[in-house]
């Protein structure tokens, strides 16, 4: 009776993947300053309109705005929304 060959085993050392740290850039933009009333300046909404009101035509110096750009930021379907009541309301 013949005694099968042991089985010769090759192993391979496999080194772990290689993690990247992410590389990204980060900062803060300054806020912009908003117009109200009275030729005053804030940078929050809501506390300027309270202390000032709103920016009217009739306390403007420069000529009235022609366009206003309005950007949309958030989820799709909410935002066509958004574009189709902004489009329903311009008079033109």
């Amino acid at each position: 009776m013949q005694r099968a060959k042991p089985q010769r085993t090759i192993t391979h050392t496999i080194p772990p993947p290689r993690i990247e740290t992410p590389n990204f850039e980060a900062g803060v933009l300054e806020e912009p300053l908003l117009a109200f009333g009275g030729h005053h300046h804030h940078i929050d909404p809501k506390t300027g309109l309270a202390l000032y009101g709103p920016y009217t035509v009739r306390e403007q110096e420069r000529p009235p705005l022609s366009t206003i750009t309005v950007g949309i930021i958030g989820p799709r379907l909410p935002g066509q929304g958004m574009a189709k009541f902004m489009s329903a309301s311009d008079p033109e």
